[in-house]
């Protein structure tokens, strides 16, 4: 994929413009899941480098963490004499412990002049500040309903009640469109986490605890919050009033415990109570 073909944000695609014109050694990608960051910064290293062996990609162990051993093994990577420019992208630099972060600083801090950095996090508040100063930060914010019509249509995407759960699934968010459409299972399990959520915030207590029930994986357990917020969030662009301004903080609460591995069912159980 080449940078024209990436479907962005006008401010975004402006930032980046700037960003292909005169790359800086350190660059920090954010924005919520699904919006691309990977693709991006893949698209971006290819445009820097000379060859596609010149990009290093480090990404999370099956843990979900990239250990300080990881990061310190860069140092023998970046620090060869290079006659042709090398990018290395971190992929959810977030994973990084206090420590490891501490040890990509100095990378940072102290690059060769072939050595790019295209970092990515989802979570820019787990990102240290030393590092936030140290690399150019750009945001990449969700693409507008007319993009996204006209990426479904690219990808022959007609039938019009696919096209309008799609568009909320996804929510401006072409990565997550491209793996809805690819993967037919995972929109079949999207699409019932939104029927469940609305049967929870529509429902009586004992029909949200039913739902609940099924709900024991974390993971599930946050693509269920995730979805009933977005569903309130959705509510409070036509509709503000104070009851949906204390559900969406409820369920940002709730994902916030879930993230710090609050027992699921005590969790659900406790948003429950609150919605």
């Amino acid at each position: 994929m080449t940078f024209d073909e990436l479907y962005l944000d006008k401010t975004s695609r402006v930032l980046l413009e700037a960003y292909r014109r005169q790359p800086q050694q350190g660059l920090l990608l954010s924005g919520v899941r699904g919006v691309g960051l990977g693709t991006i910064a893949q698209t971006l290293a290819r445009e820097v480098v000379a060859h596609p062996t010149d990009i290093v990609t480090v990404t999370p162990d099956d843990a979900g963490t990239i250990s300080i051993e990881t990061v310190r093994s860069l140092y023998v990577t970046t620090r060869d004499a290079r006659q042709t420019k090398q990018v290395v992208i971190v992929g959810d630099i977030d994973a990084m412990s206090h420590d490891a972060q501490n040890a990509f600083l100095k990378l940072l801090e102290e690059p060769t002049d072939m050595t790019y950095f295209i970092a990515t996090t989802h979570q820019l508040q787990l990102v240290l500040p030393t590092i936030l100063s140290r690399t150019q930060g750009v945001d990449i914010r969700p693409i507008n309903d007319q993009d996204t019509q006209q990426l479904l249509s690219a990808r022959r995407v007609v039938d019009e009640s696919t096209v309008r759960q799609l568009m909320f699934l996804a929510s401006g968010r072409p990565a997550e469109l491209h793996r809805l459409i690819d993967d037919q299972e995972l929109f079949t399990r999207s699409s019932q986490f939104v029927v469940d959520a609305r049967a929870i915030l529509s429902g009586s207590p004992y029909d949200r605890l039913v739902r609940l029930a099924a709900y024991n994986d974390r993971s599930a357990a946050q693509q269920l919050v995730r979805t009933l917020a977005q569903i309130v969030a959705f509510s409070l662009v036509s509709t503000s009033n104070e009851r949906l301004v204390a559900s969406a903080e409820v369920l940002e609460q709730t994902l916030d415990n879930l993230a710090h591995n609050g027992h699921v069912r005590t969790q659900l159980m406790a948003m429950a109570e609150r919605l």
